[in-house]
């Protein structure tokens, strides 16, 4: 937390003022994110970095509300969703069983589709 603290004082310090209060909210939080991504990235394995990115990433289309509540469960527990009747229901041959249930579910899971 110490880290984290003293890391936040560099980024305020280092970070311009603006006459608007919300541009300089967005350009503190910009440069807060970085700094933080930068320093933690120091101490992952490179396998390990792409996994932070993800995760850096989609918190910040949450925060936007650009992922919904419902895409991100979904990708999270996709495979818990599943119901083997609709597995057993696929359509078409040329589709993967398991492939046709995840649509069912994501249809269930996802109002967008």
């Amino acid at each position: 937390l110490d880290y984290f603290k003293k890391l936040f004082g560099q980024v305020v310090a280092q970070c311009p003022s603006h006459a608007n209060f919300q541009e300089h909210l967005q350009v503190l939080i910009a440069r807060l994110t970085e700094a933080v991504y930068v320093n933690i990235c120091r101490g992952l394995f490179k396998k390990d970095k792409s996994i932070f990115s993800l995760l850096i990433a989609v918190q910040i289309l949450r925060q936007c509300k650009s992922i919904a509540e419902a895409e991100w469960n979904f990708l999270l527990r996709a495979g818990v969703l599943v119901k083997a009747e609709d597995e057993a229901n696929c359509p078409v041959a040329w589709l993967d069983p398991k492939k046709w249930g995840l649509l069912c579910a994501l249809e269930r899971a996802v109002p967008a589709f």
